[in-house]
């Protein structure tokens, strides 16, 4: 049974999550839609005060949503099937914060301990409905992993001191005494794919498990050069990349 806190926030965008990530699919082939960072900005507008005492769900939403400068849209028949209903009483009472934290604790408090409910923000829509139906929607996306590939490297070519090439008392003794020595490619990072693939294991079997295709779902990792092409549902993207915006 899922406690009362729990609620998903997705933001996906050409590319597009206050308090949750920006992704992007690389199957998209809709119109150059805003950058993320102007989907952010909508999330992210400041709501003075907000005041429920036992507020319809559907009232509440309808406050919260009247500072999204854009389209809306409540999937309602996939909030009944959920058990969800429009008159769910809400009450709640907050000052200065994000429109992204209010509808958060707002959809929290509607889903309540059976239901997960969500929301996703592409360019200028908001899109209300449960984790279950915006989960249905698989992501392709590529990750350049090089920078967790990088290691201290072991350098066996540095100048070492040779002491039989040190004359007593002479000017100059020392001049030579530094000797350089050829590197040792045995020393060599061991190789990048072999690397990339265990990350992509270790993926596999810590992030939503169930949801790979080699434990029974859809979700599929494949390795190319440095990178990780992932293909999976929006929640696994944010559970791996974190806040972050991409291009």
């Amino acid at each position: 049974m899922r406690s009362r806190s729990q609620i998903i926030v997705l933001v996906c965008a050409l590319p597009a999550i206050a308090a949750a990530q920006v992704v992007v699919s690389s199957s998209d082939s809709a119109p150059s839609a805003p950058r993320p960072d102007a989907t952010l900005r909508l999330l992210n507008t400041r709501i003075p005060e907000i005041d429920f005492r036992e507020t319809p769900l559907g009232s509440a939403l309808e406050v919260i949503t009247a500072f999204f400068d854009g389209n809306v849209v409540i999937r309602w028949q996939e909030l009944s099937s959920a058990g969800i209903a429009d008159d769910k009483p809400i009450s709640m009472r907050l000052r200065n914060c994000t429109l992204s934290y209010a509808l958060w604790l707002v959809l929290s408090e509607a889903g309540g301990a059976d239901a997960l409910l969500a929301y996703r923000a592409s360019a200028n829509t908001l899109l209300i409905s449960t984790d279950a139906d915006l989960g249905r929607e698989m992501i392709t996306k590529v990750y350049d992993v090089s920078d967790l590939l990088i290691s201290a490297r072991r350098f066996s070519n540095a100048p070492r001191l040779d002491t039989s090439a040190i004359s007593s008392g002479g000017s100059g003794a020392g001049a030579s005494a530094l000797q350089p020595v050829e590197d040792n490619a045995s020393d060599a990072a061991p190789a990048d794919q072999t690397r990339v693939a265990e990350l992509a294991e270790l993926i596999r079997n810590t992030v939503e498990p169930d949801s790979w295709v080699e434990n029974g779902g859809q979700g599929r990792i494949a390795v190319w050069q440095n990178s990780l092409v992932i293909h999976n549902k929006l929640a696994v993207h944010q559970a791996i990349a974190g806040y972050r915006t991409t291009d």
